[in-house]
């Protein structure tokens, strides 16, 4: 596979991506500016772990259903509604248009 075809692997309209904060090429999704730790993945992997283990160091239902409550309001906010909010107030194609004349001028 040339570095071409592996380099947009997995990104919509052909577009390119050298690293998660910094795409090479403007992109319609948030998560590729974000850092790998502000990623869905990980903020799933972290919520499921923080419920796990007050279940694994209580042993109490209840106390593990009051800390999956500020983890569900967590992943609603950062999964759901703050990336439609970016995409609905324009910020985000504001951003993808100054990283895409950025990129024209590095030219």
């Amino acid at each position: 596979m040339d570095s071409s075809a592996a380099e947009t692997n997995g990104l919509s309209g052909g577009e390119t991506v050298d690293r998660v904060a910094e795409p090479k090429q403007p992109s319609d999704r948030i998560w590729d500016y974000k850092p790998w730790w502000c990623q869905p993945w990980s903020i799933v992997l972290t919520g499921v772990s923080v419920v796990a283990a007050s279940w694994f160091v209580l042993h109490r239902l209840w106390v593990s259903g009051l800390v999956a409550l500020p983890v569900l309001a967590w992943w609603t906010v950062f999964l759901v509604l703050y990336p439609r909010a970016m995409v609905q107030s324009g910020m985000l194609a504001e951003y993808r248009q100054g990283l895409s004349e950025q990129t024209e001028g590095d030219r």
